[in-house]
């Protein structure tokens, strides 16, 4: 079996585009980095009455952050009042950044001083959220860095779930095409033997991949953004008081991403199995990922398609965080986590298990044709 994985892993290596697009996403979240970086150079905004670059605006917003920094208790309020009766008396328009700051940061910490504690003890906030309420204390700090951060990743994972879905959307169907599967399978190893080295090949290309690409964002990012208050807590109120920090933010969304690109990788897998043209197959997977994230169907107070892996990772309004956002949509799925792990590991087994029997029926044909030739 090992020397039949090393050669299907040969045979996946082989072919130029799938180098090339291995390649292009080891050094994806680099090219977002600077994407990002040129980007906020060159575009301007209004801090303390001078028009800066977005860039120094981010920085010296966060300078107010840490500045501010600390739990949101009494002491907390009055600073962040005295700072922004300071900002208001100096006349800065509510366009300045540096105003926006101030104001979004007192108005945000208020509504959170006055909210923690009644939502933990509130008969209507579900005990599970009562236990994160207990977990953690409000926090405020700086996050621009972390914001930025998660950006990137959503487009670098959204990049690698696409990718999972080319790459291995004719891992079965390529011999199809060269018409030389019914020469495979006319042998006792071009079954299930196959079958299983193919699926470990998949598995293997996949999370090895996924992996490699979020170490290099990681490092990345580490060198090339001020990644400060990863315990800074984001606030979010829908129903019942939710509260997080970045550094479990981030951590989920990875896994979130990894679920997503082994699912779709079985799903294009699945799909180069039953169609005989890797197109066919290809398109397949595609509409299997776009789908879903075009239809909307309430269920369970929430999207139905946001257990599909194309909802997985939608950071809507990233940049507004602190409002509404991305990580609000996300926290509810933060407590479904075991539910989405077990619903696409039971997807994942049932389409190894479709994968291989789909493969293998039908064995006698083939004998009998191999045997004939």
């Amino acid at each position: 079996m090992k020397n039949r994985i090393k050669c299907e892993l040969k045979k996946f290596l082989h072919p130029l585009p799938h180098r090339i697009v291995i390649v292009f996403l080891m050094i994806l979240p680099l090219l977002f980095i600077l994407g990002f970086q040129y980007s906020e150079q060159h575009s301007q905004v209004l801090f303390d009455g001078e028009w800066v670059s977005l860039a120094k605006g981010k920085q010296s917003a966060d300078r107010i952050r840490t500045d501010l920094a600390g739990l949101i208790d009494e002491s907390w309020l009055s600073r962040a009042k005295t700072m922004l009766d300071d900002v208001t008396n100096s006349d800065l328009g509510q366009m300045d950044m540096k105003y926006q700051t101030v104001s979004d940061a007192y108005w945000k910490g208020k509504y959170t001083y006055n909210n923690y504690e009644t939502n933990k003890h509130n008969i209507m906030t579900p005990e599970i959220v009562k236990v994160d309420l207990e977990k953690h204390s409000p926090v405020y700090g700086p996050y621009e860095g972390w914001l930025t951060r998660l950006e990137i990743f959503k487009y670098c994972a959204i990049v690698y779930i696409i990718s999972c879905l080319y790459l291995f959307s004719d891992l079965f169907n390529q011999e199809e095409a060269a018409g030389i599967m019914d020469m495979l399978k006319s042998s006792r190893m071009g079954r299930k033997p196959l079958a299983f080295a193919k699926i470990a090949v998949a598995l293997i290309m996949a999370v090895t991949v996924g992996l490699l690409m979020y170490g290099v964002l990681a490092v990345s990012t580490s060198f090339m953004l001020n990644l400060q208050g990863s315990k800074t807590t984001v606030l979010m109120l829908e129903g019942a008081f939710q509260i997080y920090n970045f550094k479990e933010i981030n951590q989920q969304a990875f896994l979130l991403m990894m679920v997503g690109g082994v699912s779709c990788t079985m799903v294009a897998a699945f799909l180069s199995v039953i169609m005989k043209k890797p197109f066919a197959s290809l398109a397949g997977s595609i509409l299997f990922y776009a789908g879903p994230s075009l239809i909307t169907i309430h269920f369970f107070n929430t999207a139905w398609n946001v257990f599909f892996p194309s909802s997985f990772l939608n950071f809507q309004a990233l940049n507004q965080l602190m409002h509404f956002s991305w990580v609000q949509i996300n926290a509810q799925i933060y407590h479904r986590m075991s539910a989405v792990g077990l619903i696409w590991g039971t997807i994942t087994c049932l389409l190894m298990i479709s994968i291989i029997y789909f493969h293998c029926k039908n064995k006698k044909n083939y004998i009998l044709k191999g045997w004939r030739s």
